[in-house]
């Protein structure tokens, strides 16, 4: 990471006083309007941490051992999905789309579709 450096102001907002971080700095952290940012004060120094945006699914898999779930499982296992049903009202066999235009493949019947 680059070793940046600077003076920040305090300036008055409300009842309390900010800081204005600098865009390249944001840039560097990649950090945006409305992130979190820790702070710790530690010997006379404000310390300011940016906190990690993680996925809500990422959290949510936190903790999970992915080696020992597969770990019994034979590999190249093969699943039985069943025998593959006819489509009833399958539009990606009539309808495809160029740009932000939408076409027919052939007439059908928008008849208990809509």
């Amino acid at each position: 990471m680059e070793s940046t450096k600077g003076v920040l102001t305090l300036s008055k907002w409300g009842n309390s006083l900010s800081i204005r971080i600098p865009k390249n700095v944001l840039d560097i952290l990649k950090l945006s309007n409305n992130d979190k940012v820790s702070y710790q004060l530690k010997d006379d120094k404000i310390i300011l941490k940016p906190e990690k945006n993680e996925s809500p699914l990422r959290k949510m898999f936190d903790g999970f051992d992915t080696e020992a779930y597969f770990k019994n499982e034979p590999k190249n296992k093969e699943i039985d999905w069943g025998k593959p049903k006819k489509c009833f009202n399958c539009w990606s066999q009539h309808v495809f789309g160029e740009g932000n235009k939408i076409f027919l493949r052939k007439e059908i019947s928008l008849n208990g579709i809509l």
